[in-house]
């Protein structure tokens, strides 16, 4: 399974897989928390299983990543937009200005 945040570069194929702290901060972020939990009977039992199932694809997917030997660079909360690029691109064998 390969999500829109794969890549393909010089270093093989690779992802950027969030945790699940950064997915509960896009989700509030972007104003979505609610949106598909709030239509719910139970909205914070519904939000927690979408959390869940969320990081259960992402750990699938780290497996997965592992197991063929390709890369993945995790994103947390507190990563900076330098960083990211500068990680993305190591992990594309590309040379950061």
């Amino acid at each position: 399974m390969w999500s829109a945040s794969s890549w393909w570069g010089q270093e093989g194929l690779g992802a950027i897989q969030p945790t699940p702290e950064f997915r509960l901060h896009a989700f509030a972020h972007r104003g979505g928390l609610w949106r598909i939990a709030g239509r719910t009977s139970d909205p914070e039992r519904a939000l927690a299983n979408l959390l869940e199932r969320d990081r259960l694809l992402t750990e699938q997917e780290r497996t997965e990543i592992r197991e063929v030997g390709l890369t993945g660079v995790e994103v947390g909360v507190g990563i900076g937009e330098d960083q990211l690029v500068a990680e993305v691109s190591r992990a594309l064998g590309l040379s950061v200005c």
